[in-house]
């Protein structure tokens, strides 16, 4: 519920930018997101609210642990190593099941969902949209022993039924990486 006094200290990531089908538009007001940033020593805490016109615009269906299907869903993605091929990847659907993978670099640049972490997730679906809560610990991400880390990080909402895709840091489609 994000209701927890420490999400107001946390770290805003919004202005969401579609990456499909129309690469480039601006997320509409009644379908924004907003997401909350903040770590601790433990690891990292992700939260937000995925905004929806009414309750049965999102879409939802049971399909278990990194199993897609027909649902909304949204993400933080970490180039720990911040070489833009590797990337670690952690989902979540409206009704709390997650996903998650390890992008390789490859010839098809494909994620690996058979690696999975431990993280704890929590999510309510609202009349007008879904908040979500993600706890990462350090041990669920994988990253170099430096002592100063500067990863790369992107964050990934899909809306299934209208089929968009939009980033916050805006990616290109047609470019591999």
């Amino acid at each position: 519920m994000l209701n927890d006094e420490a999400w107001k200290d946390a770290s805003v990531a919004n202005n969401f930018i579609e990456s499909r089908p129309k690469a480039g538009a601006v997320e509409d007001t009644a379908s924004k997101t907003i997401t909350y940033l903040m770590y601790s020593d433990e690891g990292i805490y992700f939260g937000g609210y995925c905004y929806e016109r009414n309750r049965e615009s999102i879409s939802t269906e049971l399909n278990g642990r990194d199993g897609f299907g027909n649902n909304d869903f949204i993400g933080i993605i970490f180039d720990t190593y911040k070489d833009h091929l590797n990337a670690f990847q952690y989902l979540l659907t409206p009704l709390n099941e997650q996903m998650d993978a390890k992008r390789v670099p490859n010839s098809n640049n494909e994620e690996d969902y058979s690696w999975n972490a431990v993280w704890k997730s929590a999510t309510v679906i609202h009349n007008n949209g879904w908040s979500f809560e993600f706890f990462l610990p350090y041990s669920a991400i994988r990253f170099g022993k430096r002592k100063v880390q500067d990863w790369g990080i992107n964050i990934i909402r899909q809306r299934k039924k209208t089929g968009q895709q939009y980033t916050w840091n805006p990616i290109n489609p047609n470019v591999s990486g």
